[in-house]
């Protein structure tokens, strides 16, 4: 007679897929993340059913976003008092935006789970050549900046994937979701000197200054949620071996 012990039941059952779903935005919904504390919900719920109190859920999600400077953006470039009156060569500086955004996923309105990535996008200005004065500073206006792989101006794109796995779940069914987040936008260079048609003063110091518009944002363009409910197993080997 074979004997079978709760222990070995246990190893069979223990991981066995028992219920998936998915869910996606309709491809012609962008959704915007204004900068700030608030949250936006990312409309894509994902229902998962017959959760027992030993399982696990196991949580994926791809999220494409775009950000966006808002309106004309622009930078305004110093240039100091030089000895003589020299002129700069035209030059390009580039430019890094770091944008941070959050992910929180909610249990039936409970957070459970929170993912942050940190995206860098390139920019760039482009100095035009200048006339340097030895009396006061000179000041450039109004310099477009532009994104740097994008040759028509269209925002830059990202794509964020994140995982996440609740554990204790009660027992059920349940709704989750997401939602985004972006706090402020870091906009830097490492350009501090231009070059110039001297020979006597080759190299001068620049000073660039940036705004970012409050109206910038990021905005998602598409969004995959995926949820799998994992055997705990709970009760099998009770009712099996009572």
């Amino acid at each position: 007679m074979r004997h079978h012990s709760n222990n070995h039941y246990q190893r069979e059952c223990e991981g066995l897929l028992k219920y998936y779903n998915t869910a996606e935005t309709p491809s012609s919904v962008v959704i915007s993340i204004p900068r700030g504390t608030s949250e936006t919900g990312l409309q894509i719920p994902l229902n998962l059913k017959g959760i027992g109190s030993e399982d696990r859920v196991e949580l994926i999600s791809t999220i494409k976003w775009i950000t966006s400077l808002g309106g004309i953006s622009v930078i305004e470039a110093i240039i100091p008092i030089t000895e003589e009156v020299v002129t700069t060569n035209e030059a390009t500086i580039n430019y890094v935006l770091e944008v941070p955004i959050t992910f929180n996923v909610y249990r039936d309105g409970e957070l459970i789970c929170t993912s942050t990535d940190v995206k860098s996008f390139l920019y760039s200005a482009s100095i035009p050549s200048t006339v340097t004065s030895t009396t006061s500073v000179t000041r450039l206006y109004n310099i477009a900046l532009r994104p740097l792989s994008s040759t028509t101006g269209a925002s830059p794109a990202a794509t964020t994937t994140f995982q996440c796995i609740d554990s204790n779940v009660p027992k059920g069914d349940h709704v989750y979701t997401i939602t985004a987040q972006i706090s402020l936008f870091s906009l830097t260079s490492s350009t501090t000197v231009l070059s110039t048609t001297s020979t006597e003063i080759p190299l001068i110091p620049i000073i660039t200054a940036s705004g970012i518009s409050t109206s910038s944002l990021a905005a998602v363009t598409s969004a995959t949620f995926s949820g799998k409910v994992i055997d705990g197993c709970e009760g099998h080997c009770r009712d099996e071996f009572a």
